[in-house]
């Protein structure tokens, strides 16, 4: 895999559309982009700004080798300023919005585009919303503004209608195949798969062998306990999983919980789409024979009610029930489905 850090996955609608404005001189001075989490919205503007100011550009795409796009992806290019919240803070604070229009008043360098980008933007405090809504209003010639995050309800109404919005959506998996060209096709196949049209988690999988053997493993046991004999396997899983020493690293109970949730209900998913003809679109590749063995033991309205039970438990979770009897409830559920 080369670059993948880098590399845009996807989106070629929006990246061309900001490319054709770029080139007939008719730029929005604020774009609002979003999506679903690691699809590559900060990657997407990533690219475009290393194409702005890109010294050896070749058909919208940057070099990556120039100083030039190198800082952009150091976040240290003195014509873009890169704003989200600090680590030992709640929100990105009011002086942080201010700092922007010290930054909108210079004039670039090198005479060019330059740009803000702001990340997570639910993460705005009221008074930096606010702030950032009269630089908006008063856009300071020849910046850009980019305001990153996964939901536009998450922004102030008024702050959306000086945006224009770049939507973007789940990218397919034979895509995110082409960021593993040093992969056999199955391994690749089987991480585009489980990443559910998301690039970043792809990418996340194969930098991390431990998580990927976690799903597999929980995709496994799952199947097993949906085969057959539930209760002793489910709570020989229960001990396994919420013993001390499985929770190193500060992970809680809950996000454990809710972790293996998540992936019962792909696996849930996958059986689903098997049993509707739909193989191709499952997230677990690499276990199609076992799913297709538990689809085949299973109607439609089964699955769908063991899709339904893991959601309630999810939802009981979010409640702060207790997870040990969140499961066993959701096992009890499960035995005559």
């Amino acid at each position: 895999m080369t670059n993948t850090a880098i590399k845009l996955i996807g989106h070629k609608s929006v990246s061309d559309f900001l490319f054709n404005a770029l080139q007939n001189n008719s730029l929005n001075h604020a774009y609002l982009v979003t999506g679903p989490k690691s699809i590559g919205k900060t990657t997407l503007v990533k690219n475009f700004l290393q194409v702005l100011h890109c010294t050896n550009t070749n058909n919208n795409e940057p070099c990556n080798k120039c100083g030039a796009c190198q800082q952009v992806q150091n976040f240290s290019h003195s014509d873009i300023c890169w704003i989200k919240r600090d680590s030992n803070k709640q929100d990105i604070t009011i002086e942080q919005i201010r700092g922007l229009l010290d930054f909108t008043r210079l004039t670039s360098l090198s005479g060019g585009w330059r740009a803000v980008v702001i990340e997570d933007t639910s993460n705005l405090n009221k008074e930096a919303g606010n702030a950032l809504l009269k630089v908006l209003e008063e856009p300071a010639q020849g910046v850009v503004f980019f305001l990153i995050d996964h939901e536009t309800n998450n922004l102030l109404p008024t702050l959306r209608s000086r945006c224009m919005v770049l939507q973007l959506g789940l990218v397919p998996a034979e895509e995110i195949v082409n960021l593993f060209g040093d992969l056999n096709i199955n391994q690749a196949k089987n991480l585009a798969q489980q990443a559910g049209g998301r690039p970043g988690v792809a990418i996340d999988l194969f930098n991390n062998d431990n998580l990927l053997g976690e799903r597999q493993n929980l995709a496994q046991e799952f199947i097993k306990i949906l085969t057959g004999g539930y209760w002793q396997k489910f709570q020989e899983f229960l001990n396994l999983q919420f013993k001390e020493k499985t929770l190193d690293g500060g992970t809680s109970i809950l996000e454990k919980g809710n972790s293996i949730l998540k992936v019962w209900l792909e696996v849930a998913r996958d059986v689903l789409l098997i049993r509707l003809g739909l193989p191709k679109l499952i997230h677990y590749y690499n276990l199609q024979n076992e799913l297709t063995q538990l689809a085949q033991s299973k109607s439609i309205p089964s699955i769908l009610k063991i899709c339904l039970e893991i959601i309630r438990a999810r939802r009981k979770l979010a409640s702060n029930a207790n997870t040990r009897l969140t499961f066993e409830y959701l096992c009890l559920a499960l035995q005559n489905l």
